[in-house]
């Protein structure tokens, strides 16, 4: 009889370090989760943040550029950092392919001022180049987004 209680108590014992463990296991977890959770929420803030400073260079850029303090290559580097900016905070294929087409809009533009420009001497072959070739990587990320997932 002796050995049956002390089996009894010692089950009773393990299934009460059972419980308590599987308690701490899952108290961890749900910190876990909220540690995970507030880091997205500081990381969605951040981006969010860094999103609305791009959107004030683009407004400053844009008054220097109205004003003819600024220079019109400064207002699309602004606007393409501001596209990129907005980019990380799509939700969305349909919102990032209507980025991605801002962008390609926005490099196209800038290599025709450009092409201009370089044809009359005020600007160098190499801010032409550097601009077809973000143009034409602007327009494969577009085909990328666009295409049909496999």
């Amino acid at each position: 009889m002796k050995s049956t209680r002390i089996g009894f108590v010692t089950i009773v014992v393990l299934a009460a370090s059972l419980i308590a463990g599987t308690r701490a296991a899952n108290e961890a977890k749900s910190g876990q989760d909220q540690d995970k959770e507030s880091t997205k929420q500081k990381l969605h803030d951040l981006m969010v943040e860094r999103r609305d400073a791009f959107q004030q260079l683009v407004d400053v850029a844009t008054a220097h550029n109205r004003d003819g303090t600024g220079t019109i290559d400064a207002l699309f580097r602004a606007k393409n950092d501001l596209l990129e900016a907005e980019l990380e905070l799509a939700k969305n294929d349909d919102e990032r392919i209507r980025i991605y087409e801002q962008r390609l809009d926005n490099f196209r533009e800038l290599e025709v001022l450009l092409t201009r420009r370089h044809s009359s001497g005020l600007a160098p072959i190499e801010s032409l180049i550097s601009t077809k070739a973000e143009r034409l990587s602007a327009e494969i990320a577009l085909l990328r987004q666009q295409a049909p997932a496999d």
